[in-house]
């Protein structure tokens, strides 16, 4: 059962019912269209015959109606054939019917003799002979029916337009009459004899049509087998590939040698993987980063606590103002977890208003005076852009976040910048620092959790503040970007949509 459900035989079996469906319709419309033509072919033959026997009668006698007597009535399709007329008025068996061909004549001296046992061409039946039972027409030279067809009983005037499709009787070189053939004239064929022409070429076409069937089943199979494997090998890989992933074997990819569907599905598949090993390393790292950066707080905390308490430091004030800043770290640190946890579960509170972006960064720059007299740095604003619709706490949190990051990273005399302006795609804030740059490397990755730009684990940073900043930005409805060189600085921009008149939540 388990062949059965395998694609690679549903395929198969699904290629040769098409083909077997295909011949099948082939050998019924073969079967239909030579049917249809012999019968049009006996038809004819039996039509001419009956002309010509008509023009015969008509010249032995000198008259038509005296010519259809010596003819004798053709019966109805399906109906008994009368015997023509004798002489005498009798009906005799042994005459021949209207339209038959007459019998050979024998055979002239010198000819061959037959061969013993050998029967006539066409087994003994020729085509007129298969169409003894048509009722063919006839109307006499002023178009009146002299022999019923088609509903017309004799006397009955024939229009013109009818009159134009029958077949003119000629003799001596003048239409004595008009002959008619009935429709469903085929219909009242009687069948080809076994040992026909016709039936030979029937029975000969429909063992084509069996080789046929047998030769395409053939090829369809191997061309199935063919088909399906070069689809089958790949999946099985990336089966292979997927069961490795499962099992731990993370970065795990499969060769990719196509450009269709499976292709593709190979090519995804491998960036997931990629994706998916990264994402593992990531958290792998953010882990150890963070247990370093939370057990360097706690650890000197604890330490100094312990010191005090047993009597071998005395608890100075700045003794204890060591340990306060180091909780406040610490409490710092659980924020920032804390945010990125509710902005993940799509829970991150967002209360979005109209905000005077001049102002906000004004206030911004400001809260940090303390920080930049102290590292000897210069923060300037440029700011002439119009409002933007953000939630004030959100976008305050952003640009301290921001400017913690370019003062952390900008050597004494540098300059940290804050600027805005209107953009396509909204206002456009930009935080630029004169700081060292980050390596090419690590900019594309500087919004991800617990990476920094100088790859350490030095500084009070904990490599969350990008990543705060874009889960914030993202849920006003903004984007953000960075762009750097080495010892040329950073710029971290921050897009948010400009202030419409609508307060509604994004």
């Amino acid at each position: 059962m388990r062949g059965l459900r395998s694609l690679r035989t549903r395929w198969t079996l699904a290629l040769m019912a098409v083909c077997v469906l295909e011949a099948a319709l082939v050998a019924v419309a073969v079967r239909v269209s030579t049917s249809r033509a012999f019968g049009r072919f006996v038809v004819e033959e039996s039509f001419e015959v009956f002309v010509a026997d008509v023009e015969s009668a008509v010249q032995r006698t000198g008259d038509l109606n005296a010519a259809l007597s010596t003819l004798g009535t053709r019966p109805a399709s399906g109906a008994e054939a009368p015997r023509a007329e004798s002489p005498d008025g009798s009906l005799s068996p042994e005459a021949p019917l209207a339209g038959a061909r007459r019998p050979d004549r024998p055979r002239g001296e010198g000819a061959p003799p037959a061969r013993p046992g050998a029967r006539p061409r066409g087994g003994g039946m020729r085509p007129p002979d298969l169409g003894r039972s048509i009722a063919f027409g006839l109307a006499d030279a002023e178009g009146r029916v002299v022999r019923p067809f088609d509903g017309y009983a004799s006397g009955d005037a024939l229009a013109l337009e009818t009159l134009a499709r029958g077949r003119a009787v000629i003799v001596g070189g003048e239409q004595v009459g008009t002959a008619f053939v009935p429709s469903g004239a085929a219909a009242g064929l009687a069948d080809f004899p076994e040992t026909s022409p016709e039936a030979r070429f029937v029975r000969s076409s429909t063992t084509a049509l069996v080789v046929a069937l047998g030769v395409a089943l053939a090829v369809a199979l191997g061309v199935g087998v063919w088909l399906t494997g070069r689809t089958v090998r790949p999946l099985r890989r990336l089966t292979d590939a997927a069961r490795g992933i499962a099992s731990g074997e993370l970065g795990r990819s499969v060769q990719v040698s196509r450009d269709d569907e499976v292709g593709a599905l190979g090519e995804a598949f491998n960036t997931m993987s990629a994706r998916l090993a990264e994402s593992t390393a990531l958290r792998q790292r953010m882990t150890s980063d963070v247990s370093h950066d939370l057990r360097t707080p706690v650890t000197a905390v604890l330490g100094t606590l312990e010191l005090i308490e047993s009597g071998a430091l005395a608890p100075t004030p700045e003794r204890i103002r060591t340990a306060r800043l180091q909780a406040e770290r610490l409490a710092r640190l659980i924020e920032s977890f804390h945010t990125l946890a509710i902005a993940d579960a799509g829970e991150l509170p967002v209360h979005p208003t109209r905000v005077p972006l001049a102002e906000a960064l004004r206030h911004a720059a400001l809260a940090f005076e303390a920080q930049t007299d102290a590292a000897e740095v210069e923060i300037a604003v440029e700011a002439d852009a119009p409002d933007v619709r953000a939630d004030p706490d959100r976008l305050a949190q952003i640009l301290a976040n921001l400017i913690s990051n370019a003062l952390r990273h900008t050597p004494p005399g540098g300059r940290v910048t804050l600027s805005a302006r209107e953009a396509a795609s909204g206002v456009e804030i930009a935080v630029r620092d004169t700081g060292r740059g980050i390596p090419a490397g690590v900019l594309p990755h500087i919004f991800e959790r617990s990476v920094r730009a100088d790859g350490s684990r030095s500084g009070e940073g904990a490599g969350l503040g990008l990543s705060i900043v874009r889960s914030l930005t993202d849920a006003m409805g903004g984007a953000v970007g960075a762009a750097s060189a080495p010892e040329a600085g950073t710029t971290v921009t921050v897009t948010l949509p400009v202030w419409d008149g609508s307060p509604d939540s994004v």
